[in-house]
């Protein structure tokens, strides 16, 4: 495989549980039929297609990593083990490959619910926790949870399971408060927010969400 040199494509990488980290990589889209590593429609009826990219010798990339574009705003999600290129002449790295899958967002409108951080009083002069209540309603998001059977260092397969939330830049959103899918249903899906990653890094535009379903 001919690999250029610089890498053109300015790009993100976030690890499960890790901050953003800039870097740049190649990036191209394969078929979009389902072969058996994630192109396609996947279980819940996602549409995605398979993309290779393409990274420098060092990056760090796990599986259900996510891989941001900055200049198309495409996400992308790590499909499967990343292997690492070596030259042919040299024999040191030459460059990280992985196989990629994009997701096309369907939004959703949704509550953000978040605690009072008071107590209420029962009948009896204790104190009972508050209920949470709904701190902005109606925001457009997205939300996707995805299941994957990822390979592990020794060939076997672990299977993973992943919810992640994009909200507007700006919204007023915290770790600890809960997510309502759909909006105004007290009976609807609830996820717990674990992290927040702001739009701080070029090309961020939403605010990322790690969540956990709870309902």
């Amino acid at each position: 495989m001919n690999i250029p040199g610089e890498f053109a494509q300015p790009v993100l990488i976030i690890n499960p549980g890790e901050t953003a980290t800039p870097t740049a990589a190649d990036l191209w889209q394969g078929s979009a039929g389902s072969n058996g590593s994630g192109g396609g429609f996947d279980e819940e009826g996602t549409l995605q297609a398979v993309w290779t990219g393409v990274f420098p010798p060092g990056s760090q990339l796990e599986p259900l990593a996510e891989v941001l574009d900055v200049e198309s705003g495409r996400w992308f999600w790590v499909a499967a083990l990343p292997e690492t290129r070596r030259d042919l002449l040299t024999g040191l790295p030459d460059h990280v490959e992985a196989l990629l899958n994009t997701v096309y967002r369907q939004l959703v409108v949704v509550d953000v619910l978040r605690d009072a951080n008071a107590t209420d009083a029962n009948d009896l002069g204790d104190g009972v926790e508050t209920t949470p209540a709904v701190h902005l309603a109606g925001v457009a998001a997205a939300i996707t949870e995805v299941t994957r059977k990822v390979p592990t260092t020794d060939a076997d397969l672990r299977t993973v399971h992943v919810v992640v939330g994009w909200l507007p830049a700006g919204t007023d959103v915290q770790r600890g408060d809960r997510i309502r899918v759909p909006a105004g249903d007290p009976d609807g899906e609830i996820y717990s927010v674990d992290a927040v990653t702001q739009p701080i890094q070029q090309g961020l535009l939403d605010l990322r969400l790690d969540l956990t379903r709870t309902s």
